[in-house]
């Protein structure tokens, strides 16, 4: 959705000058990038994402001129622009990662390889559509610019800018701030504990050469000491592209039910409804749509790509563990149930998410349907109409590229599949007691 088809009202943020486009949040206002700066600093560290710089961000913003900066934003300049080519070198190192192991296996290509080759690329479409998001700004800068519009200034803080230093909005805003920082260290935990299990089974475990193949087909400790440098930014980018996406869904899902209480609370039922508060909350549930609307054209790409890559990866785990139930080496059944959780995990936290924020947009619903609105009254008619229309018009919230908005039920659906193919591999697969088949954790440790 451009800028320019956008009702008038959404033009008009806070001192909507070029300039202070580009400037820093008021001290009332709670943005989303204060609150996922612990996040997003953690993905630049590990190549997972930059940010373009303040004058390219405004060139492309509403056709802006440039702004003038100061001399001390050439070195951000420099900073920002070593950023992206960080950020590229991580993204074509994992693409180098996976052609590398897909020329291997083409020949021989099994089961097992090919959920090798699903993590592999999972990995590397994952960072280049982060790459791609970051690197058109006008589309990020833009979901970050609209929280600076004062028709939302409430719904990110529930206070004004005069009651920016008292305790209830200072509190407001350090439970904002710790959810960003427990999300990072969310991310960090799954990394920095997953690599030495990656290290162990590449160089420690000795009960399978087939544990080297991650290396093939440069199976000496040099070149397999290499490969899992690489392999650690893979680990983080199988988990903190979930963590952010679910960080923006539950800041959009508190921003939609902060939305939904402070209606009920101007318009309780079993009262007339008031015209300017209808009003006001249908352009400001219209400002969160829009919110969430850019969200879903930016990352929509790596919620597919998370579903697409994770539910098979997690019932080949569940496959594992039942073909190694009676094994004796309980080490390799334990990876394998700590690997099907962080898979398992990685389908839950965003199906939990997305679904949350699908609810809390459509919170206000059954509040509205049920207001007394005086049919004399013409202006509040028409506004009551348009805002029950717009809740009971298509879902709001993340989708898997357009095809479908995750809700609750697409939660039932993935367990159902899930299950599904697991019982068919039970079932078609060979007998356990007459047949050993080759552990599948490594398909995800490297």
């Amino acid at each position: 959705m451009e800028v320019s088809s956008s009702p008038s009202w959404l033009k008009q943020p806070i001192d909507d000058s070029d300039e202070n486009a580009c400037r820093g949040p008021r001290e009332d206002l709670m943005m989303f990038s204060e609150v996922s700066r612990p996040v997003t600093l953690s993905m630049k560290l590990l190549g997972l994402w930059h940010d373009r710089s303040p004058t390219e961000v405004c060139d492309q913003v509403n056709n802006a001129e440039p702004v003038q900066t100061s001399p001390a934003s050439g070195t951000w300049n420099i900073m920002n622009r070593l950023a992206v080519f960080y950020h590229s070198f991580i993204t074509l190192v994992l693409w180098f990662d996976f052609i590398r192991f897909l020329v291997v296996i083409a020949p021989m290509i099994t089961l097992e390889y090919a959920s090798y080759l699903c993590w592999f690329f999972q990995t590397a479409a994952t960072n280049t559509v982060l790459f791609l998001a970051c690197y058109r700004s006008c589309k990020m800068r833009r979901f970050y610019r609209y929280w600076q519009n004062s028709s939302v200034e409430k719904h990110r803080l529930d206070c004004n800018q005069k009651q920016a230093n008292t305790p209830g909005c200072t509190l407001q805003r350090k439970r904002f701030q710790k959810v960003g920082i427990l999300a990072a260290l969310g991310g960090w935990s799954f990394v920095l504990g997953s690599y030495p299990v990656s290290l162990y089974f590449t160089f420690g475990f000795k009960g399978k050469l087939g544990f080297r193949l991650m290396c093939w087909p440069w199976t000496n400790d040099i070149a397999c000491a290499f490969l899992q440098i690489i392999h650690f930014f893979a680990l983080a980018c199988h988990k903190f592209p979930i963590v952010y996406l679910c960080l923006i869904c539950y800041v959009l899902s508190e921003r939609f039910d902060a939305l939904t209480k402070s209606f009920e609370k101007e318009n309780p039922l079993g009262t007339l409804a008031k015209a300017e508060v209808l009003e006001a909350t249908r352009r400001q549930h219209n400002i969160l749509c829009l919110l969430t609307s850019h969200c879903d054209y930016i990352f929509s790409t790596v919620v597919a790509i998370a579903f697409a890559t994770n539910i098979p990866l997690l019932i080949l785990l569940m496959y594992d563990l039942y073909l190694n139930s009676n094994s004796a080496n309980a080490f390799e059944i334990a990876a394998s149930c700590y690997w099907g959780i962080s898979n398992l995990l990685n389908i839950l936290l965003l199906s939990i998410f997305c679904s949350l924020l699908n609810e809390k947009a459509h919170s206000l619903r059954r509040h509205v349907f049920e207001l007394h609105v005086d049919s004399s009254d013409i202006k509040t008619s028409h506004v009551h109409l348009l805002l029950v229309s717009r809740l009971s018009g298509p879902s709001i919230g993340l989708s898997c590229i357009g095809f479908f908005t995750i809700t609750r039920n697409v939660i039932l659906t993935i367990a159902g599949f899930v299950l599904t193919y697991f019982t068919l591999l039970v079932d078609l697969g060979p007998d356990t007691s007459h047949t050993s088949c080759t552990n599948v954790t490594s398909d995800v440790i490297s």
